[in-house]
């Protein structure tokens, strides 16, 4: 018996097999923390993130319909909507200040780029000071290496949009980088 595709392995785990559940949880893990990872600010965060994505894809996995898209669009549109509530989430907590304690245990957001290297600049702190939209079409085309198909179901936009918003996020790397000293983080 040969590999199974992804789209077999979540009709198999839908059906209550623990074992394929488990085999794309292997493939996908490590895609899905480094797209974490570069979304969010916090690299704590962005794992706890990950983690109540995957588990959200095990409970939803009976919802997966491979006539509208490949499981791999699927599970990114999952974890990128985790991500984008926690993103909610923490600015609620922010503004709101209900508990400075709390506020003091995300303090990672009022300073994300201050473990950056001396390095100099790298492309992921110019990546993350790109707007959301355009950070995560370039994330999931460039890093992950989505097809425009796959990134625009994961991200619920036409094709057409997709590759706009690929464009003009590569310009503004491409800007940000030249501006380095305007980056968080820059020397």
């Amino acid at each position: 018996m040969g590999v199974l595709t992804d789209e077999e392995l979540a009709y198999q785990a839908a059906k209550g097999d623990a074992a394929a559940f488990g085999n794309l949880y292997e493939r996908y893990k490590s895609p899905v923390v480094s797209f974490a990872r570069n979304y969010m600010k916090c690299r704590s965060l962005a794992e706890d993130v990950a983690q109540d994505a995957l588990l959200s894809v095990h409970l939803k996995i009976g919802q997966f319909n491979p006539e509208r898209g490949s499981f791999r669009s699927w599970l990114f549109a999952i974890v990128h909507n985790q991500c984008r509530q926690e993103t909610r989430r923490r600015r609620w907590l922010w503004w709101n200040a209900i508990d400075t304690e709390e506020l003091d245990k995300t303090s990672e957001i009022r300073s994300p780029y201050r473990n950056y290297s001396d390095a100099g600049i790298d492309v992921w702190a110019a990546l993350r000071c790109l707007p959301e939209k355009y950070r995560s079409a370039v994330i999931l085309t460039k890093v992950q290496g989505l097809s425009v198909q796959e990134c625009a179901q994961a991200l619920g936009i036409t094709e057409n949009n997709v590759k706009q918003r690929v464009f003009r996020g590569v310009m503004a790397l491409r800007k940000l980088l030249k501006e380095e000293t305007h980056l968080p983080g820059a020397l």
